[in-house]
């Protein structure tokens, strides 16, 4: 191998350290305030997370809205469901529906 192409990687990485004589530069090509920047980011996004962490937590109404939601949507299925509950057989006019477009096959 040809020490020559080491040389000038290393000749040009101290080209571009001058570039940023006061600060510091690190094997990735990082400077200082391009970390110190990413840091900020990091503990902005991390503050806003926080600050969504407590309005949820205040605010539990939010969840309480998932529940019911959630309650209704398993009532529906259940109903949806071709399955007998408890035995009893389904009536009225949904039951007609569902049987005149299932054509009797599972009401």
């Amino acid at each position: 191998m040809d020490t020559n192409v080491y040389r000038r990687q290393i000749d040009a990485a101290a080209l571009n350290a001058d570039e940023y004589a006061g600060e510091a530069v690190y094997p990735d090509g990082l400077t200082e305030s391009a970390i110190d920047a990413l840091l900020e980011d990091v503990d902005r996004e991390l503050a806003a997370d926080a600050s969504a962490a407590e309005a949820a937590y205040r605010f539990d109404f939010n969840d309480q809205r998932r529940v019911s939601r959630s309650r209704r949507r398993a009532g529906r299925e259940l109903l949806r469901s071709h399955v007998l509950i408890a035995g009893v057989q389904r009536q009225g006019k949904s039951t007609a529906a569902l049987s005149l477009l299932l054509g009797d096959e599972a009401a």
